[in-house]
């Protein structure tokens, strides 16, 4: 697993507005860092690996998703 500290990886921005700092990978697994503005969406999509994520601050939910899958912090 290839991995880095938060000021050691580069801010990409994955959407308008909305930047990504990847700090694990390989092949079967990723960890990224989101910032995001209020009101941002991401569009449907998926992944060949497993995806690791948390929550610092907000609120996130899930398209298409029920109750069960909103997560605040």
């Amino acid at each position: 697993m290839k991995r880095r500290n938060v000021s050691e990886a580069r801010p990409v921005e994955q959407l308008p507005g909305i930047m990504r700092r990847t700090l694990a990978y390989s092949d079967h697994l990723m960890l990224c860092q989101y910032t995001a503005p209020k009101g941002s969406k991401f569009p449907l999509h998926n992944h060949p690996a497993a995806q690791i994520g948390y929550l610092i601050s907000g609120r996130l939910r899930f398209m298409g998703a029920t109750d069960a899958d909103t997560f605040e912090a």
